[in-house]
């Protein structure tokens, strides 16, 4: 596999990023429901913004909506003016907000205003990036997605906002950014309950690890909502690549790391 990176004035081919050492997970003993053989590899997305250090300095969706826009997650090689400015306190809730210049409590916040970044910040948890039109207008929004907005429904929510306003679920562009991938994030069963009150839950997107413990799949709950909201598949964008997997790359919550990164989204002028 090659990677495209993006350049000024032209289009180069470098050669892939090399894969964290757990691309696969090893066979698992049993699943939460019945035993069975679940095997998860990651997918690695074909566009890569600049290289530093032969790191990327932003990872961008594989999907472009019919409209002007630049979007995309940052990583620790990020250059910081190319961030938005903090305006949402995040909580972990599914609290969504039309973006201002007021900051605010919450996990999400959407605009039609061109020229305005808005964007969530993550270590761990899933940055998602919604885009589409809503009578003929762009639209754009940025969720903040850990186990609890992902269970008590922040993206739902977010599709909800954009139905409202006159928008086509199955018109709708999305990308879920890089977040700890299920081999890495083990929960407690708590988790899992929570997470299994969702009408879109299945058994695969949970599995016992080799400590006995549950571990889930936030990246395959995301998009099992996704489908059941009437999102279109192949307007999924997203970029599954693992926190703590590639801990020279990413943040970390759970590896210990006091920084962040973003998901953002810009209307352009």
């Amino acid at each position: 596999m090659h990677f495209t990176t993006v350049t000024t004035g032209h289009v180069s081919t470098t050669p892939p990023i090399p894969l964290p050492a757990c691309r696969r997970l090893a066979p698992l003993r049993r699943s939460l429901a019945h035993p069975r053989i679940l095997l998860v590899e990651h997918c690695y997305a074909p566009q890569v913004k600049r290289l530093y250090n032969g790191l990327p300095r932003m990872l961008i969706p594989t999907v472009q909506p019919p409209f002007p826009l630049s979007w995309g997650f940052s990583t620790r090689q990020t250059d910081a003016s190319q961030l938005p400015d903090r305006m949402l306190a995040q909580i972990h809730g599914c609290g969504i907000w039309e973006a201002s210049d007021a900051r605010r409590e919450g996990d999400g916040h959407w605009t039609q205003e061109p020229g305005r970044r808005i964007g969530i910040r993550v270590a761990d948890c899933v940055p998602i990036l919604l885009a589409g039109l809503v009578h003929g207008e762009p639209w754009v929004a940025a969720l903040h997605a850990g186990w609890r907005g992902a269970s008590s429904g922040i993206l739902r929510r977010g599709i909800e906002c954009f139905i409202e306003r006159g928008g086509i679920p199955h018109d709708l562009y999305f990308a879920f950014g890089p977040c700890i991938q299920a081999c890495h994030f083990e929960v407690g069963p708590e988790v899992i309950e929570a997470a299994a009150h969702d009408t879109a839950w299945r058994n695969d997107l949970a599995y016992i690890g080799s400590t006995g413990k549950p571990h889930l799949d936030l990246h395959g709950l995301l998009k099992a909502q996704a489908a059941d909201m009437g999102l279109n598949p192949q307007k999924d964008g997203s970029v599954k690549r693992c926190t703590l997997c590639e801990r020279d790359t990413f943040y970390s919550y759970r590896g210990g790391d006091q920084g962040r990164q973003w998901g953002w989204a810009e209307i352009q002028r």
